[in-house]
């Protein structure tokens, strides 16, 4: 019984800011669900302990913009920001703020965020969003190298 116990604990352990702080890359299996052209995409993020972060090439999917488009287009967004470790509807989440990413039109810049969900195995740590719609379970997932 204590021996179920000591396990049971060891898999609710939360994660502290310090642990996500190192190179966060995508897994080569949540590549194979983007498109052709972005699967060698570089999908890198920095994270700093100081609070910062550094992304390169992470897919987005973006939202038709109606009356000409019918179907959401993609991008690979790159830039720094800050972040901060959050918790809400019972998981963890990486939020990234870029404070300056141009939007979808291209024309100005401004703020967007980034929630990252942060999943604990028995043994690794590991990170993922959802590339467009979240029912499709189409995810960027990140292992610490």
């Amino acid at each position: 019984m204590i021996f179920l116990l000591f396990f049971g604990m060891l898999g609710c352990k939360s994660t502290q800011p310090s642990d996500l702080a190192g190179t966060w890359v995508a897994t080569d299996q949540s590549r194979k669900g983007w498109p052709p052209e972005f699967q060698k995409a570089e999908a890198k993020i920095i994270v700093n302990p100081d609070g910062t972060f550094v992304a390169s090439e992470l897919p987005e999917e973006l939202h038709p913009v109606p009356p000409y488009e019918m179907k959401p287009r993609m991008r690979l967004d790159s830039g720094r920001g800050t972040w901060k470790l959050t918790s809400w509807e019972g998981a963890q989440h990486l939020q990234l703020e870029f404070p300056d990413l141009p939007p979808m039109d291209g024309n100005s810049h401004s703020s967007y965020g980034l929630p990252l969900i942060v999943s604990r195995g028995w043994s690794i740590l590991s990170m993922y969003y959802s590339l467009g719609d979240p029912d499709e379970v189409r995810r960027v997932t990140f292992e610490k190298k």
